[in-house]
């Protein structure tokens, strides 16, 4: 058979071949049933290749990958941090079978998506995460996840599962925060099998509950608020405006504050984290956390 793929694809490359391969990552790897391995360029092979390929053989990973700075910091195999690191940015995690067949292209569906510079690393065989600077103006959506999502089934036929990360800032622990959202992404996964894609905090009221789970309701504040809980004016203001109902004028008649004062304040958070507290989706989540954690002694 390794002839008759040599005969249909001119341009396959044997294994005993893969070292004079100078960009691996432009090429597809699979396995025969003879138990022999080749390796086909992406670009001269049409989509329809590609799935027939796939359907008859063993898609595989070279063991040739591209140097990944984030993978390799975030999963400890180094200590030394990513060079440019973006402030603010945010964590996409991608999953789903054999994504990194299709990394280039998911890499151009992002860079179309958000109009910025993405960084896309490979942090497992069947998962990728990006990192998404987020220094614009805050436009935040509830289901953008959902549409990513879509969007990469319809450019790329690639399902994959999408998790999208709150705003993170370079001075915070990174790697905490990278296992914190794998964690969540996994609990949401396995409580919702069928979704493919999660927005930010759809995790966090619900994960404190579950047994044994392994993040600790101090680490999900943490991870919520990205260390704005150890100001306790604010998150008093903060679980005020979630009791008054997100209703401004009575939250500061309630804590004797000007509207102003109010605002500059959830603003803060706001501007922390990087949702609107003051729509509903984005604060349930929060109310449901800081009230477990709380109860009623924070306001």
């Amino acid at each position: 058979m390794n002839n008759d793929i040599i005969s249909l694809f001119p341009e396959a490359v044997p294994k005993e071949r893969w070292k004079k391969i100078t960009r691996p990552e432009h090429y597809l790897y699979y396995q025969l049933p003879d138990g022999s391995q080749m390796a086909l360029p992406i670009q001269s092979l049409s989509v329809r290749e590609q799935r027939l390929l796939e359907a008859m053989l063993t898609p595989i990973s070279p063991g040739i990958e591209e140097a990944s700075p984030w993978a390799d910091y975030l999963q400890e195999r180094s200590d030394k941090l990513p060079e440019r690191i973006p402030d603010p940015f945010r964590f996409l995690f991608l999953e789903g079978s054999s994504l990194h067949l299709w990394r280039n292209d998911i890499h151009d569906t992002l860079l179309e998506y958000y109009q910025r510079s993405v960084v896309l690393s490979a942090i497992g065989d069947e998962k990728l995460l990006a990192i998404i600077p987020d220094d614009g103006p805050e436009e935040e959506e509830v289901f953008e996840a959902q549409e990513l999502s879509t969007l990469l089934m319809g450019d790329t036929m690639v399902d994959a599962s999408v998790y999208y990360g709150r705003k993170i800032y370079r001075s915070e622990n990174l790697r905490s925060i990278f296992q914190q959202e794998q964690k969540m992404f996994s609990f949401l996964q396995e409580q919702q099998p069928s979704r493919r894609s999660f927005a930010p905090f759809e995790a966090l009221p619900c994960i404190h509950m579950a047994e044994n789970n392994q993040l600790s309701k101090k680490e999900l504040i943490h991870y919520a608020l990205g260390g704005l809980e150890q100001d306790e004016e604010l998150m008093h203001t903060l679980y005020t405006f979630f009791l008054e109902n997100l209703n401004s004028s009575a939250t500061a008649k309630r804590l004797h504050l000007h509207r102003n004062t109010l605002k500059y304040r959830l603003d803060k958070v706001t501007d922390r984290i990087g949702i609107d507290v003051k729509q509903f989706l984005h604060a349930a989540p929060l109310f449901l956390l800081l009230q477990a954690q709380y109860g009623s002694g924070i306001a």
